[in-house]
């Protein structure tokens, strides 16, 4: 959406904070009072889909629906090209905070449902699935954003699909050009959230 990389960097650095220091205390709290892993789990993906749900539905395309998801979560906008930083911070620290309880607990739920002769093969199995899972998710997600903005992008827009300058497209002077290429990046990226936010309101559902 043509912000440096630092804009876009700090824009971000909501979800990492929250992640990181919420799944500490987790941790802390879990190993101080016991408590069942499988609620905290899926309360966790419950928030994570809503957060991710929320990228992909852009305020302007669906404005009922998405109004009345803001109300139910306390967001007030989604994110597209006409977004605010308080609206990107808001996002990434919604969906940090789901992800905080998806960070440990999988494992130490893991870890209390196998036998100690079997722990080591069930922790390599648990990390060898959620890496590769990482890697088969980016690469579902870039395939669908590059088919969906190929698809969108404006026709006689000047703007080569395969070879982008993000940052320029900000620079375009045609204002209608740039709005509509600019709407296209942000509906496609939509899109690309929306598939993870379907899996994880899945795996929601088998995990409730």
């Amino acid at each position: 959406m043509g912000l440096s990389a630092k804009a876009a960097g700090a824009r971000v650095l909501g979800f990492s904070i929250v992640a990181a220091g919420l799944c500490a205390i987790v941790a802390l709290l879990q190993n101080r009072f016991h408590f069942s892993l499988l609620y905290p789990i899926a309360f966790g993906l419950a928030v994570c889909s809503i957060g991710i749900g929320l990228y992909s539905l852009p305020f302007r395309l669906y404005p009922n629906a998405v109004a009345y998801v803001c109300r139910l979560t306390g967001c007030f906008a989604t994110l597209d090209q006409h977004s605010s930083d308080s609206d990107a911070i808001i996002l990434t620290v919604l969906v940090g905070f789901g992800f905080a309880f998806l960070l440990k607990l999988p494992n130490d739920l893991l870890t209390q449902t196998l036998k100690d002769k079997k722990l080591t093969y069930g922790n390599s199995m648990f990390f060898f699935v959620r890496f590769t899972g990482c890697s088969v998710g980016i690469t579902i997600s870039n395939t669908v954003f590059v088919m969906r903005w190929m698809k969108l992008l404006p026709i006689g827009s000047g703007v080569d699909a395969h070879a982008v300058d993000w940052k320029a497209l900000h620079e375009i002077e045609d204002i209608r050009l740039r709005e509509s290429v600019l709407a296209a990046l942000a509906a496609s990226l939509s899109v690309s959230f929306g598939r993870p936010s379907s899996v994880l309101r899945e795996a929601h559902r088998l995990s409730s």
